[in-house]
C-alpha cells in the first residue's frame, strides 16, 4: 500500500550521497555568534598579495564548476588595506574585533592555506570581500560610515557545483537581497514560487556580477502569502538549456530545488530534474511556505518527489503523495512525506 510505498520513498531518498569531503574540525551554530578560541593558533601569516585570483575566463576551460572557477570581481580587488582587514579578520576574529556568524557545522578556524579572491567592492553602504579557502566561504563586511562594526559570515561549500555554487549573498539589507553571480551564469530573473501560472521578472545585474534588490523570504512565523525565487541559466558554453532556481535561506549560500516526476511518466522514476517545468512549479508552488522552517539550516538542495498518486473518495479529485528530501552542506539530510489535497497547500 501507500504506507509501504512511502517508506521506501524515505528510504530512498534519505540514503545520502557520499558525504563532502571533510573540511577542518571546529563544530557549528545555527546563525549563532561563534567562539573562536585558537584560530590563531599555527594560523600562516596572510597578506593582500597571497591572495589566489583565478583568470577570468578560467570557467569556460574547465571541468570543475565550483568557486575554483570564479574570478575576483567588484570595484576594490585592488584595495590591498580592505583586503588585509578582511584576511585579518577570518584569521583571528577575536583580534580583529567583528562579529563573526558562520552557518550550521561550518568551522571557523582559520584558513590553511591563502583563500581565493571572489569579491571586493562596495554594496548598499558597505564594503564587502567575499573569500573562499576551498572548503568555505566567508565574507567580511564594514558599514562605510562606520555605524557598526565589521562582521564576519563563514559557510561551507565543500562539494559546490554547478547550480550550488551560481550565486552569493554579498549583502541583505532592509531594502532586499543582492546576490553575486557565478561567471557562467548568462540569465537571471526572479518568480513567486507561490504562483506557478505567473510570469517571471527579468533581474538586472551590474557588470560585476551583483544583481540589483531582490525582496527576501517572509520571516518564519508570518504569514506566506509569496516566496520569491531566483532562476538562472547556466550559459550555454557549458551546458545547453540549462535553467534552474535557487533560494534564499537567510545564509551566505543559497539553495537548488529541484523536482522528481512521478512514475510512470516519460521521465525514469527517482531521476531529479530542475524545478522549471510545469509539473515542477505546480508541485513547489503548493509546498513553498514549508521553506521557511528550513531557513539557516546550513541547506544547499531540496528536492521535492511526487511518488504516487490516487482518486478520492466521491470523485473528489487526485491526491498526490510527495517526499521532499533536504540536503545539508554537512552530509545528513531531512525527509519529509507529505499529502497535497486539491484546492489546498500540502
Amino acid at each position: 500500500g501507500l504506507a509501504a510505498v512511502a517508506a521506501s520513498c524515505a528510504l530512498a531518498v534519505a540514503s545520502p550521497a557520499p558525504a563532502p569531503a571533510p573540511v577542518p574540525a571546529g563544530g557549528g551554530t545555527r546563525g549563532e555568534v561563534a567562539p573562536v578560541a585558537g584560530t590563531r593558533d599555527g594560523a600562516p601569516a596572510l597578506g593582500a598579495r597571497s591572495l589566489t585570483r583565478t583568470d577570468a575566463g578560467q570557467w569556460t576551460d574547465t571541468s570543475r564548476m565550483d568557486f575554483t572557477a570564479w574570478p575576483p570581481r567588484g570595484g576594490r580587488v585592488e584595495d590591498a588595506r580592505l583586503l588585509g582587514r578582511a584576511l585579518r579578520a577570518w584569521r583571528a576574529p577575536e583580534a580583529a574585533e567583528v562579529t563573526l556568524v558562520r552557518s550550521r557545522a561550518t568551522p571557523v578556524k582559520a584558513p590553511a592555506s591563502p583563500p581565493r579572491l571572489l569579491y571586493a567592492g562596495d554594496v548598499t553602504g558597505s564594503a564587502v570581500v567575499l573569500l573562499h579557502d576551498g572548503g568555505r566561504v566567508a565574507r567580511y563586511t564594514e558599514p562605510l560610515d562606520g555605524s557598526a562594526p565589521p562582521s564576519l559570515e563563514v559557510a561551507r561549500t565543500d562539494g559546490a557545483d554547478v547550480t550550488t555554487a551560481a550565486a552569493l549573498v554579498v549583502s541583505r539589507t532592509e531594502s532586499g537581497v543582492r546576490f553575486l553571480l557565478a561567471p557562467w551564469v548568462s540569465e537571471a530573473g526572479t518568480r513567486d514560487l507561490l504562483r506557478p501560472g505567473g510570469a517571471g521578472q527579468k533581474l538586472r545585474v551590474a557588470g560585476d556580477g551583483v544583481t540589483e534588490a531582490v525582496a527576501g523570504p517572509p520571516v518564519a512565523g508570518t504569514a506566506c502569502e509569496r516566496w520569491p525565487v531566483v532562476r538562472l541559466r547556466s550559459s550555454s558554453r557549458i551546458a545547453e538549456d540549462h535553467a534552474f532556481l535557487v533560494t534564499d535561506l537567510g545564509e551566505l549560500t543559497t539553495a537548488h530545488l529541484s523536482y522528481t516526476p512521478p512514475p510512470g511518466g516519460r521521465a525514469p522514476a527517482r531521476s531529479p530534474r530542475e524545478a522549471t517545468g510545469k509539473a515542477a512549479l505546480a508541485a513547489w508552488a503548493r509546498i513553498g511556505c514549508r521553506l521557511a522552517g528550513l531557513e539557516r539550516g546550513g541547506v544547499r538542495s531540496v528536492n521535492t518527489w511526487d511518488f504516487a498518486e490516487q482518486d478520492l473518495p466521491e470523485k473528489a479529485g487526485r491526491a498526490v503523495w510527495g517526499c521532499t528530501r533536504i540536503g545539508t552542506w554537512r552530509g545528513p539530510g531531512r525527509v519529509l512525506v507529505h499529502l497535497r489535497l486539491p484546492g489546498g497547500r500540502a
